[in-house]
């Protein structure tokens, strides 16, 4: 594979026992570029999520049009043979959109010659009939000789450095067998509408089924038993000249599929609608694409659930961090989707410890012992938000004693730095903090009193005393407003003597590193509303830092940064100055950050809609 993106690693090595998927790196150095999908070329193919409102079940697209048909399993990958030529990827002019209103229905189109291939994938049903239908719409075909070919490969949308147990790179295909209007994959079948006029299968040994179609033939089995785990089908239609044409593909999920109708997809474009229909975005046009790309990043949340689980990420991130699930389920509330934060707060209040202590993660191993204190804030705070979005006085009086556990922990941890020992000089500036946490990557080596757990810390106790309020427990909203209050005097004294100590021009993120950490900081002033009690001068140099680089990285056209979106969009509404106004360029950049080549809404590229491959 010739590269044309930068390279996430050296050359593909010629010593291929070392992984699956390294001897599959090598294996698609020895063949044409466009033969395999470009991660094995070692670039980086940047992928979206596709789902039901309620979640579940998704699949993803990447910007080739591979689908992941479920969670690493195997893709359904697009050819064309054109006068017995294939076209792949790599020879086609490409384009990806999304619907103009947000809604969550990603299209890739290739364009070869004259001749247009969209490829749109969409989410059909709900619970046991759930299924994923991917429709080819060929158009503009002036050829004669113009064939559609649909492989199923035992690879995933989600790359080798994405690899987690039996995520990333290779989806492994044994048993493959033909049928009229079907083929089965092991234990899958992927149905057709209409039913192609060859089907046919291939092992590894025999090149797979891109050696047959690039001489124009059909792969010659039926059925494949390979125990390489490297089977591959394809299945071919004729494309009739001058006419539209469409195929459908449709992949249960469960036992019972949904039977296909044209106008389920319209069914399912009208639920997304009244999913993010509720609240009313009256904006200026200028902020117009902001709103649509806000209505897509809620789509991906409600698509990423997993039951009541909310979840960062359809993929490498199937975790529900508390940091991550308030946050989002927050954002959710402001569409009118209150219930999945509800039901978040609901399923995880089981695992917090009965002093209070609330974990800061829960996947499907359970509970997770890292040391986070960020934690028992989020979890007040995130009762709060869900009460300020419904007013629901039953759900806040069965979120009570869990409020009340996590408020009087915060009390007891903060106690461990309130004594004799952390008056004296060498250790003041942790005085009054919460211990030491690994809230975020950087720390996870070294946890390190971090500001990030006391600001949450800090509104968290706040909200546990407006929420005491409210259902008339006086003496504990007092006692936690004063704890809060001193809380708060505690952090920003320890602040400012960690500037002065180190010599700083900026707000640290935590004592020990005394780190430049601005997108830390940024959560103090978006989320939490500290700016005015953090120190002005250090608060603007550091902003005003950070927003240099950013022009920088503008003028390089981004080339060479290591920001990942994910970063740069959550550190949007720190920058507003009296100076000038600083957040809107932000913003529009943001939304550019992936650097892609294709418009999305309108736009030259879009962080929201790809996710970024740490995602």
């Amino acid at each position: 594979c010739k590269s044309r993106r930068p390279r996430f690693a050296p050359s593909a090595s010629r010593c291929i026992s070392h992984t699956p998927n390294e001897f599959l790196h090598a294996v698609a150095a020895d063949y044409p570029r466009g033969w395999f999908p470009r991660y094995w070329c070692r670039e980086q193919s940047y992928w979206t999520p596709i789902g039901s409102p309620k979640g579940k079940k998704r699949g993803l697209i990447n910007e080739e049009g591979m689908v992941e048909v479920d969670e690493a399993g195997f893709s359904l990958e697009p050819f064309l043979l054109v006068a017995g030529q294939l076209v792949t990827w790599a020879d086609a002019k490409i384009q990806i959109s999304l619907a103009d209103d947000g809604t969550p229905f990603p299209t890739v189109t290739w364009q070869w010659d004259e001749m247009k291939m969209h490829i749109v994938p969409w989410m059909d049903g709900t619970d046991d009939e759930l299924t994923l239908r991917v429709n080819y719409v060929l158009e503009n075909i002036t050829l004669d000789d113009v064939r559609l070919v649909i492989t199923a490969r035992p690879f995933q949308v989600n790359p080798p450095w994405q690899a987690f147990r039996n995520l990333g790179g290779q989806s492994p295909i044994h048993k493959i067998e033909c049928l009229k209007r079907k083929i089965k994959i092991d234990s899958r079948e992927i149905l057709t509408t209409p039913s192609p006029q060859h089907c046919g299968a291939a092992m590894f040994e025999e090149g797979g089924v891109l050696e047959f179609l690039s001489k124009g033939e059909v792969p010659m089995h039926q059925n494949v038993n390979d125990p390489s785990g490297l089977a591959s089908a394809a299945m071919i239609w004729n494309v009739p000249k001058g006419k539209e044409f469409t195929t459908t593909l449709s992949f249960p999920y469960f036992k019972s599929p949904n039977k296909y109708s044209k106008r389920n997809r319209q069914k399912a474009i009208e639920c997304w609608k009244e999913t993010l229909a509720p609240v009313e975005w009256r904006v200026p046009p200028v902020a117009q694409e902001a709103i649509q790309c806000f209505h897509t990043a809620a789509a991906h949340i409600l698509i990423n659930r997993d039951g009541p689980a909310i979840q960062p990420g359809p993929r490498r991130y199937t975790r529900s961090w508390v940091r991550d699930c308030v946050i989002m389920g927050a954002a959710l509330a402001k569409i009118g989707q209150a219930q999945a934060l509800r039901e978040f707060l609901n399923w995880y209040v089981q695992f917090q410890h009965p002093n209070g202590h609330v974990p800061c993660v829960v996947d499907r191993d359970g509970v997770d012992s890292l040391v986070e204190h960020d934690s028992h804030g989020q979890w007040i705070w995130g009762v709060s938000e869900i009460f300020r979005a419904d007013q629901n006085l039953d759900f806040l009086k069965s979120m009570w004693p869990s409020v009340k556990r996590a408020a009087d922990y915060l009390l007891d941890l903060r106690k461990q730095r309130l004594t004799d020992f952390y008056q004296q000089p060498k250790h003041a500036a942790c005085y009054g903090l919460l211990p030491e946490s690994a809230s975020h990557e950087g720390y996870l080596a070294h946890p390190v009193h971090s500001y990030w757990d006391d600001f949450w810390g800090i509104r968290g106790l706040e909200a546990a005393a407006e929420l005491a309020a409210v259902l008339g427990y006086s003496e504990d909203s007092t006692a936690w407003k004063n704890e809060a209050n001193l809380f708060l005097a505690d952090t920003i004294s320890s602040i400012g003597k960690v500037i002065a100590d180190r010599k700083l021009d900026y707000i640290p993120g935590s004592v020990e590193w005394a780190d430049f950490d601005p997108t830390a900081t940024a959560n103090a002033i978006a989320l939490l509303d500290f700016a005015d009690d953090l120190p002005a001068a250090p608060l603007d140099h550091m902003l005003g830092t950070y927003l240099d680089g950013f022009r920088k990285n503008i003028a390089a056209k981004f080339h060479g940064s290591t920001t990942p979106p994910t970063k740069s969009v959550s550190s949007v509404h720190s920058f507003v100055s009296g100076k000038e106004m600083r957040p809107t360029s932000y913003l529009i950049f943001s939304y550019q950050i992936a650097d892609l080549s294709s418009g999305i809404n309108g736009r030259k590229s879009a962080g929201v809609m790809l996710a970024h491959p740490d995602i």
